[in-house]
């Protein structure tokens, strides 16, 4: 059985991005009562050794992003960020999580439709080697792919389904604050990505009907959620939440939507923020 299964309610992610002298046993008591995490070992700062004993703590664990992209067409780049991906596999197996998460592109900024879909292709090599490394190793977890915003891939919901279909053995993450983005990206931009095959389908959408047919269809496939709170001004997808400051829709969103266990990714803030988020959020389902 993996370490999550069956687990439920709202726990928290924590990055190691940046953070040197980041305790992340302290940090992990800290935030009791909550005992659901998910990790991102961003440069591999953590050892083995700092995740034992927490025995009554259930993981997820999220490939590190900073400066990765296993979707690069540069072989070295591609290969340092599927090195330093396999590296937090192994964290996952060590911590026995529940399920490990992938950014299938994670390119920042704009680029050509033609030049999307290459990098589209080449992580889906970079993903066979990726999964043949968890079962060559008997790695428990389940790998799932994770949506993103605009000009990354998957970007919308649709493409989430397709990526995890060429996949074929991942689950799906849905993280509500990429989708809302995505969708106010695509509206404030058109005349930039107006002509980019396969995002045009959300722009248009109301998001809870939206986000309520995939659920309808994929349910089964998405073992959890990201949350955050909408920012606006600029836009942000790993604000803080309270009572006060909960975005409706996000609101309305989860009330929508089958119960399912929330990962909130409002990193760097102070443990009071944090635990005052969990509390938020579970007050959505009073």
């Amino acid at each position: 059985m993996n370490n999550n299964e069956g687990s439920s309610g709202v726990g928290l992610a924590l990055t190691g991005a940046e953070q040197r002298n980041y305790d992340i046993r302290k940090v992990i008591a800290e935030l009791h009562p909550v005992s659901f995490f998910e990790l991102q070992p961003e440069d591999m700062i953590w050892r083995y050794e700092d995740f034992y004993p927490l025995g009554d703590k259930k993981f997820n664990v999220h490939a590190p992003t900073k400066g990765i992209d296993i979707s690069s067409p540069d072989y070295d780049h591609r290969r340092k960020s599927i090195d330093y991906t396999i590296g937090a596999m192994n964290l996952a197996n060590y911590v026995n999580a529940g399920f490990f998460v992938l950014h299938p592109v994670h390119q920042e900024g704009y680029f050509d439709p033609s030049e999307r879909r290459r990098r589209r292709d080449i992580f889906l090599g970079s993903f066979s080697e990726i999964a043949a490394y968890r079962r060559e190793n008997s790695h428990t977890y389940t790998l799932c792919l994770e949506n993103v915003e605009p000009m990354k891939y998957p970007a919308t919901l649709e493409e989430l389904e397709e990526a995890a279909e060429l996949c074929g053995d991942t689950d799906m993450l849905l993280d509500i604050p990429h989708i809302w983005n995505t969708q106010r990206v695509l509206q404030n931009q058109s005349d930039v990505l107006g002509n980019v095959p396969g995002l045009e389908e959300i722009r248009s959408q109301d998001l809870v009907r939206y986000i309520r047919a995939f659920l309808a269809k994929q349910s089964d496939r998405v073992p959890y959620y990201h949350v955050a709170n909408f920012g606006d001004s600029p836009v942000r997808t790993h604000d803080p939440l309270n009572r006060n400051s909960l975005n409706p829709l996000l609101r309305d969103v989860l009330r929508s939507i089958p119960r399912k266990p929330i990962m909130l990714e409002i990193y760097r803030q102070s443990t009071s923020v944090m635990l005052e988020s969990v509390k938020t959020i579970e007050g959505v389902f009073e």
